[in-house]
Formats: C-alpha cells, sequence, structure tokens
C-alpha cells in the first residue's frame, strides 16, 4: 500500500537580528526559518553582496529533519564601509540559496539597512585659469568653471553657473557662455560639461576687474551650492598720454587770442585733471601775452577736454624783427595714471610796419 504525501516542497524565508546596522563596521546574524518541516535536513547557505556586506565563515544554516528553524546555527553578515555619501541609507537584501534531499521551495530575501557615515559632500568652484588677459593679442581671454566634490554621491548632481559684474567690472566686461550646466554624475566627483567665461575687450585704460562666479545646484543629493569664486580680467591698456593744442597755432598780436585744449591717447576709467602753463619763448617776453585759466578737465570715458583755458596776445607799438612764440606745456594727474603731457606753441605775428624816423624840413645856409 503506498501512502502518497501531499505537503509541497516547503520554503525559505530568511530573518536578520537587527534590520538597521551601521555601514561602518556593523554586523548582525542571519537566520532560516521553513514554511514546514521537511523528513530531510535543509541546508541554507547565505549569499553574500559586493560592495555591501560580507558573510562569515558561519555562511550556512542547517535545519535538521522534522524542523522548522534552528536558533542556534546562524550566519554573521557585516556591512562594507565605502567613502561614497549614500542618500538617505543604504538599502539591500539578503538573499541565499537552499538545498534538501526532498526539495526544496524558494528562499525569500530579508530587507537589511546599511546607515550611512559620511557627511553631506561639499562642492568646490574653480577657474581655469583664475586670471586672463582683457585680449591676448588675438582673442580675449576665456575661463573654464569646473565643480568638484571632496566625496561622491549615490546621487547626480547639477549645478547651474552664472557671473556677475564684481570690483571695477561692469556687465559689459565680460560675457558668460550659453552652456551655463555642469553635472557630475552619481558616485563621481568631477564635473562634465563646458562653462566659460569670456573677456570683452575695450579701448580703456583701467584697473583689473573682477567678476564673481557663483553656481546653484538642482536635485536630490542635499549638497549645498558652492562658495563663489572671483575671476580677474586684467587690463590690457597702457596709461593715455595728452596732447595738447591750441585752436589757432598763429594768432595777431593786435588782439589775437586761441583757446587751448587736451587731448587723451585714449580714454581712461579715472578722471584726468591738466594744468595748462603758457611761457615765454623765443624773441618774447611775459608781457607780450596773458594767460586766462590753467585748469582743463577730461571725464572718464572720455578723451577730450572741457574748461577753458585762453592765450591772448598783447600789443605793443615796437616793430619787431622776429614773430613772438609762446610755448604751452602741461602737467596730468589722474589716479589710474597718465603719462607723457605734449606741448604746443603759439605764434604772435607782428602788426608793426617799417618806419622811416621824420627830422622834418632842412634849410641851407645862404650867404
Amino acid at each position: 500500500l503506498t501512502i502518497e504525501d501531499d505537503e509541497a516542497a516547503p520554503t525559505v524565508a530568511l530573518a536578520v537580528a537587527d534590520a538597521s546596522i551601521s555601514e561602518n563596521g556593523g554586523a548582525t546574524t542571519v537566520t532560516a526559518t521553513l514554511s514546514h518541516a521537511s523528513s530531510a535536513a535543509t541546508t541554507i547557505t547565505v549569499q553574500p553582496e559586493a560592495g555591501a556586506y560580507t558573510v562569515g565563515a558561519d555562511a550556512t544554516i542547517t535545519i535538521a529533519a522534522g524542523e522548522t528553524s534552528n536558533a542556534a546555527d546562524t550566519a554573521t553578515i557585516t556591512a562594507v564601509n565605502d567613502a561614497i555619501d549614500n542618500v538617505g541609507n543604504r538599502s539591500v537584501t539578503v538573499n541565499g540559496t537552499a538545498q534538501n534531499s526532498h526539495g526544496v521551495g524558494t528562499v525569500t530575501g530579508v530587507a537589511l539597512t546599511l546607515t550611512d557615515d559620511e557627511e553631506t559632500p561639499t562642492a568646490t568652484l574653480a577657474l581655469s585659469p583664475a586670471a586672463i588677459d582683457e585680449h591676448d593679442g588675438t582673442n580675449p581671454g576665456s575661463a573654464t568653471v569646473t565643480v568638484t566634490l571632496n566625496r561622491a554621491s549615490t546621487e547626480a548632481v547639477t549645478l547651474t553657473v552664472a557671473a556677475e559684474a564684481g570690483t571695477n567690472a561692469a556687465a559689459t566686461d565680460f560675457s558668460l557662455s550659453s552652456a551655463k550646466t555642469l553635472t557630475i554624475a552619481a558616485r563621481e566627483t568631477t564635473s562634465t560639461g563646458v562653462v566659460t567665461v569670456t573677456a570683452v575687450d575695450n579701448t580703456t585704460d583701467a584697473p583689473d576687474k573682477e567678476v564673481t562666479v557663483s553656481a546653484t545646484v538642482s536635485g536630490d543629493s542635499g549638497i549645498a551650492a558652492p562658495s563663489s569664486v572671483k575671476l580677474t580680467i586684467e587690463d590690457d591698456e597702457a596709461e593715455p598720454s595728452v596732447a595738447l593744442a591750441v585752436a589757432d597755432a598763429s594768432i595777431s598780436e593786435n588782439g589775437g587770442t586761441t583757446t587751448v585744449t587736451a587731448t587723451l591717447s585714449h580714454a581712461s576709467s579715472a578722471a584726468t585733471k591738466v594744468t595748462v602753463s603758457a611761457a615765454a619763448g623765443p624773441h618774447t617776453v611775459a608781457a607780450d601775452f596773458k594767460q586766462t585759466g590753467t585748469t582743463l578737465s577730461i571725464a572718464a570715458g572720455d578723451t577730450t577736454s572741457t574748461g577753458m583755458v585762453t592765450i591772448a596776445a598783447v600789443d605793443d607799438d615796437e616793430d619787431a624783427a622776429h614773430d613772438k612764440t609762446v610755448t604751452v606745456t602741461g602737467t596730468a594727474q589722474n589716479s589710474q595714471g597718465v603719462g607723457r603731457v605734449t606741448g604746443a606753441s603759439l605764434t604772435l605775428t607782428d602788426d608793426d610796419v617799417n618806419k622811416v624816423p621824420s627830422f622834418g624840413t632842412v634849410i641851407e645856409d645862404q650867404e
């Protein structure tokens, strides 16, 4: 007589003594339970998971025939520490395989949380190079923006770069590339993508300029925005020089007058003050002319002067063998620096005609 068994092969359920352990050396034990007893012994082998946990030498759990569990036989698993910030901790499943000469069903794993011990990564902005020329002779200077993390994260990080005018700079002094996004992939520490800041050349002598480069962070990494960095745009213009000029290079000594102006070779970001002096030149004395006003001003960003300086001839009744010359010179001041001042020359033309002296009528003696 054959009595047919009506029980299906038992299944196996794994369990852990601690549902959560620290990734930094945390350990727990694994037990196994059959859904119902078997007439043969069941052997369960707990499987390790690379990068998550290891299983000790006691990886095998044996449940004797007729039993459903064996509290005395456990497997020990130990967390594997890493240097990655695991956002929200790591959740893994502890799995295993089972053998039974009468057959055994599926092995159901158990969830285990590995609590993270790394602090949230810090993002750092960098510029390469940190200082650029306003113009390198062919193309304006350009700096590349990058971001790095001090440790990797399990979440991707997206950063949007911005640039704004800082000390001595205006928005027209630089441009930010149309591509403004940098990305750091999960488990990486360096950004991909190309973002650049490029200088805009001009012809104005000015101090070096500063541009503030910053970035905002999006995504679920919990990473804070990095500190902003400064980009220096080095000015490539020399100090401007000053040229003095007279409206009329030659005036009559009989009421002639002219004005003096000053011109910069190129604009400066600072105002320029020019002090004008007129001095007697060849065949001339100080009494031959009169200067009115001494100061000319050139506003920041301009090249031509305002203000009034005039030189007027002083007439005399003396016929001179030569026209007179007045030498116009000046000194200049500019907080940004200014080069040499080139003077001008003014001619005073004589208006007296040669005259023959009259000695009256001569009468001869009569004898």
